[in-house]
């Protein structure tokens, strides 16, 4: 009879223990599932500060030169305006009329460069709609990592939190993690500035 007793109670101690094992390793694989979701956040802002910067300068860069284009264009065009009144004025020298043969000369090589190097391939416009593109997608991308991780936060506290393994949790250092929460100001847009 102290036998059976005895055994009843190492069974139970043992059931007990493999019991305790399990719920500990199962709250561990939980809390590193937290853990890998949030490094996943973090892997989305870092992707966002390294993206977001280098594309604005990219559109800056191509807008700049684009808009250098347009200026020279506008120079040329005013150039040949000037040339054509001069050409019509009966009163201009020699010499007025060569400079002017000349801007006009000018602005002719120069359209005929563009047609000939199918440049400017003027692409502002473009990259500035593929610029709010990656910006979306790259915010999206956090927002999803985001909302995981406030999934395997609540998966995590719900099991910290039920009973009986909340008792062994709370024992063994196991607290309830916090979701993300948007910071002070977070509901404002970043500024993206040319």
């Amino acid at each position: 009879m102290k036998n059976s007793k005895t055994l009843i109670i190492i069974g139970v101690i043992a059931v007990l223990f493999f019991w305790g094992c399990g719920s500990y390793n199962g709250l561990v694989k939980q809390e590193e599932s937290v853990n890998q979701v949030w490094n996943n956040v973090e892997t989305q802002y870092q992707r966002r500060v390294d993206l977001i910067p280098n594309l604005v300068e990219t559109v800056k860069a191509v807008a700049d030169r684009e808009k250098g284009t347009f200026t020279e264009i506008a120079a040329l065009r005013s150039g040949v305006k000037q040339a054509q009144e001069t050409l019509k004025d009966p009163s201009a020298s020699q010499a007025d009329k060569m400079k002017a043969y000349g801007q006009i000369d000018a602005a002719r090589s120069f359209v005929m460069n563009i047609q000939v190097e199918n440049y400017p391939n003027l692409k502002f416009p473009e990259n500035f709609s593929k610029l709010q593109d990656e910006l979306a997608g790259t915010e999206n991308r956090v927002m999803v990592a985001r909302n995981d991780y406030n999934v395997a936060v609540k998966t995590y506290n719900i099991a910290v939190r039920k009973m009986p393994i909340g008792l062994l949790a709370g024992i063994l250092g196991f607290d309830k993690k916090e979701g993300f929460k948007a910071q002070a100001g977070a509901e404002n847009a970043p500024k993206v500035t040319f």
